[in-house]
């Protein structure tokens, strides 16, 4: 086992929760929450005038968002079994969080930024990682938090506005 999963003692306790905790609360939030939300637009027959249907969205984020989980899920038990894959992974999550923000409301760019967090370190009870791994997981991180922030505040809006 490597020294970033070895060492919990040692590594540093900050205000981010630990990486379960951080993409549960995404997926939650994002996925789970966004489902919800779109569960019960249909159930009270709200009209939405964009390209897609609400049950057209719900399958969207749905599936988005357990392949996002899945996808972060595997990519973290694969790249953290070493320091050199988690340096790699932490690069190549943060890449993915960007692009993958035209799903935004299936959580999926929350969840790889939540997994580009985990594998540069920045996570509770793992080692910060230096260099261009912690800048992806910080770049990550902070698209994480984003996700769940605007996605909680779009879904209130939509249903005070609406």
């Amino acid at each position: 086992m490597t020294s970033a999963t070895q060492q919990p003692d040692t590594a540093r306790r900050g205000i981010v929760p630990a990486y379960p905790v951080l993409l549960g609360i995404v997926f939650v939030v994002c996925t789970v929450g966004m489902a919800l939300n779109l569960v019960a637009a249909i159930a009270t027959d709200v009209v939405d005038e964009g390209p897609r249907t609400l049950q057209e969205q719900l399958v969207g984020v749905i599936g988005f968002g357990l392949g996002g989980l899945l996808v972060s899920l595997l990519g973290a038990w694969w790249f953290s079994r070493t320091d050199g894959r988690a340096t790699v992974g932490a690069i190549v999550f943060g890449v993915l969080a960007v692009p993958t923000i035209i799903l935004f409301f299936s959580g999926t760019p929350g969840m790889f930024g939540a997994t580009a967090a985990f594998l540069a370190g920045l996570t509770r009870g793992r080692r910060p990682s230096d260099g261009a791994p912690r800048v992806f997981g910080v770049v990550g991180l902070v698209i994480a938090i984003l996700n769940v922030l605007i996605t909680v505040a779009g879904v209130s809006i939509a249903w005070i506005g609406g």
